[in-house]
């Protein structure tokens, strides 16, 4: 019997070393993010554009930057995710590239098997460019287009989108994707929704929910000077995704 439970505890014992070593690879490991292009602004990975589109959407982003202040709109497509989420990808990318000066930068990532768009936005970027008005942006300019898989047209009809949104804010002029207004069914539900955390609060019940930080949004970093490069921008989660 003593021999018997010796062999239990033995196989317990490697089990758990086993457990220790492989479970944390299983739970952190993470999609290698691909290096940036020469280009930087345009990394096509996906292989969606043709050389003249790149070209043009690389010029255009070029005398963007240099003409206000370092605003970088990087368009970033690959083929999988490999098996990460769009939001921690995109946000590893973001960081990664170190896009905008001073923050003010904004991804649009796309992925063409997964059939995913992020928009990621960067800490400063967030006074102009909200996570609700990126994903109205991506609606009004491209997610047509990529359930179509136009994805090209739907970059280059984005990229404009977003500088002229970005020029709109800080020039003071309306936004070219006003928001639209609440229906009385949505403050219905909002109501009902306000009513059920006061009553879980009052009466001392867990409803366990959690509102992840990249729901919520926010963005956090800081500037350095570069050509085609980066300037050291980082994000936390900002910005807006879209599945087609």
């Amino acid at each position: 019997m003593k021999r018997y439970i010796s062999k239990i505890t033995h196989y317990l014992v490697i089990l758990l070393v086993l457990g220790f070593v492989l479970i944390p690879t299983c739970v952190f490991a993470k999609a290698k993010i691909p290096t940036q292009t020469t280009e930087f602004y345009v990394n096509d990975f996906a292989d969606v554009l043709t050389e003249a589109q790149e070209k043009e959407l690389v010029d255009k982003a070029k005398s963007y930057a240099d003409s206000n202040n370092g605003i970088q709109v990087v368009i970033t497509t690959v083929k999988s995710l490999d098996g990460e989420t769009l939001e921690y990808y995109a946000h590893d990318m973001y960081n990664q590239y170190g896009i905008g000066k001073d923050d003010m930068g904004v991804l649009i990532l796309l992925s063409t098997g997964d059939r995913d768009v992020r928009m990621e936005i960067g800490t400063a970027m967030e006074a102009y460019i909200n996570d609700a008005k990126a994903g109205r942006m991506i609606d009004k300019y491209a997610i047509e287009h990529f359930k179509n898989n136009e994805f090209d047209q739907g970059l280059i009809e984005l990229q404009e989108g977003t500088f002229k949104e970005i020029s709109a804010m800080i020039n003071g002029q309306e936004s070219t994707v006003p928001e639209e207004e609440i229906s009385w069914t949505t403050w219905v539900w909002i109501a009902i929704f306000i009513f059920i955390i006061i009553f879980d609060i009052t009466n001392g019940f867990g409803t366990g929910l959690y509102i992840s930080p990249f729901i919520l949004g926010s963005s956090s970093g800081s500037g350095k000077s570069g050509g085609s490069s980066g300037f050291g921008g980082h994000s936390s989660g900002g910005g807006a995704s879209r599945h087609f």
